[in-house]
């Protein structure tokens, strides 16, 4: 299908990528600046990214952030 016929059809053309409104792109460039800052990647690299692409890049900046939140808590609970 292509983009005329996703739009008459009322699909959301960036469904596919996570993009349903206009509240999902500034929560993505929000994303991307949280991203960049854990990341120390320059944020026009995110924002040349593949759609696809920058969410799994997010996932896994996300994912690397709780692992390291999960170790500074439990090096706190044993007093290190």
């Amino acid at each position: 299908a292509g983009c005329g016929e996703a739009e008459s059809e009322g699909i959301p053309f960036f469904l596919s990528v996570k993009i349903g409104s206009l509240s999902d792109i500034k929560d993505a460039r929000k994303s991307c600046i949280r991203a960049a800052r854990y990341s120390n990647t320059p944020l026009p690299t995110l924002y040349s990214m593949k759609l696809s692409r920058l969410w799994t890049f997010i996932g896994e900046i996300a994912e690397t952030a709780q692992e390291d939140a999960r170790r500074r808590k439990e090096r706190g609970q044993n007093g290190k």
